[in-house]
């Protein structure tokens, strides 16, 4: 008996769902080149994510060239890079902008507003993620790299970007070494989707739900003595952006004797330190400035 339309229609959607739902990122290719019409269609099918006001604001730079890879590997810290088949490195674009709308004779101030800006990041983020979504359905692994923002000159010497441009993100793509490796854990639904309002949780119920999520998460600290204090220093840094000097001295100690921190203290006292996430906020600010691109309320356009 032939299947309707429409039944055969969602029992692929369905199919696909679950295929979407066992994305993870990748971090480690084989030497397998991914084939270049396969690649077009993955990113022709991201070009028609949505964008805000149907501008467009960004390019897509295709880089497969080997000493360019390695480039984007020291620039990132993350070596899978310098291994992975492709790198579309993601550029919010207002060059090509600016330049039509000066041939217009229309007014343009995109690249300095704030709006413009962050509508611009969050299109760069739809073509990424629906990109990511048609590699997965093909079997090629992917990890999005967010660190390449802050090294704006040095990219942007690398790949020969105009003014009025900025890398925001990159798509590391390529066929899996490692197969086996387990998803991230995420929070459940249930903690993330709500009806019609935002509920009221009870401090019980978040924090079952994230300690699931993290749970067996422990970083020890360092055996060298040279190594624990320096770390505790940071630490101690980080702490008081948020804590008393009091406070940071208490849980300090807690460390200490525990020999250990919890993933949340390691996260955001260590991997993204408070005090240098400040820090970095306007050198960040800047580095965009430096392109023409004001993205913070104190960066100040290039002269």
């Amino acid at each position: 008996m032939q299947k309707e339309p429409s039944e055969f229609t969602m029992q692929n959607a369905y199919s696909a769902y679950a295929k979407l739902r066992t994305r993870r990122s990748c971090r480690s290719f084989t030497d397998k080149p991914i084939d270049d019409a396969l690649l077009q269609e993955i990113i022709l099918t991201g070009l028609s994510a949505p964008t805000g006001g149907n501008l467009q604001p960004f390019s897509l730079i295709v880089v497969k060239d080997a000493a360019k890879k390695a480039v984007l590997a020291e620039v990132c810290g993350q070596g899978f890079i310098a291994k992975a088949a492709a790198n579309l490195v993601f550029v919010m674009d207002w060059h090509k902008l600016s330049a039509y709308t000066r041939a217009k004779k229309a007014p343009f101030v995109a690249n300095r507003v704030l709006n413009h800006n962050i509508i611009a990041y969050a299109d760069i983020i739809c073509a990424a993620q629906l990109i990511e979504a048609a590699a997965t359905m093909a079997g090629i692994g992917v990890c999005m790299v967010g660190n390449i923002m802050g090294s704006g000159e040095r990219v942007g010497n690398l790949l020969k970007l105009p003014e009025n441009t900025y890398p925001i993100l990159m798509l590391s793509l390529g066929y899996p070494a490692n197969i086996t490796d387990k998803r991230a854990p995420k929070l459940p639904a249930d903690v993330i989707v709500f009806e019609e309002e935002y509920p009221v949780f009870d401090e019980e119920t978040l924090l079952a739900a994230y300690d699931k999520k993290y749970s067996g998460m422990i970083a020890p600290l360092p055996q060298d003595d040279a190594k624990r204090e320096e770390m505790l220093a940071a630490l101690r840094e980080s702490y008081l952006t948020t804590y008393t000097a009091e406070e940071t001295d208490m849980i300090l100690s807690e460390i200490e004797a525990a020999g250990a921190m919890n993933e949340m203290q390691r996260r955001f006292g260590i991997h993204y330190g408070a005090a240098g996430m400040l820090k970095k906020q306007e050198a960040f600010f800047s580095d965009m400035a430096r392109r023409n691109i004001i993205f913070g309320p104190t960066a100040e356009r290039k002269e």
